[in-house]
């Protein structure tokens, strides 16, 4: 799974579900509207909160999973820095 492929078709997801619609989505990022329909009828959870079913899929999300769950209680701060840079790296750019 490519990390700035799955947050671009994130953020992609996540403008249509704030009300963009799935026309203006894909002129501005490249993705097919087609595409974009489909993605969000069928994976919406996948890349908007970062939950399959498959445990492989699972897996290779770790990294790229939304970070909210920083707010939840006792977060492993370690860890999320720890992906934040992975994310970095994979995508090459720096938050920091």
């Amino acid at each position: 799974m490519d990390p700035a492929e799955f947050l671009h078709v994130r953020e992609a997801l996540a403008r249509v579900d704030r009300g963009d619609s799935f026309a203006t989505v894909a002129d501005d990022t490249g993705i097919a509207e087609s595409t974009l329909r489909s993605l969000h009828q069928d994976r919406r959870d996948l890349y908007l909160a970062g939950e399959a079913e498959d445990e492989r899929i699972n897996d290779a999300l770790t990294d790229i999973r939304p970070l909210e769950d920083a707010r939840t209680e006792g977060p492993d701060l370690e860890e999320l820095c720890e992906r934040v840079e992975r994310l970095e790296e994979a995508t090459d750019i720096e938050l920091h």
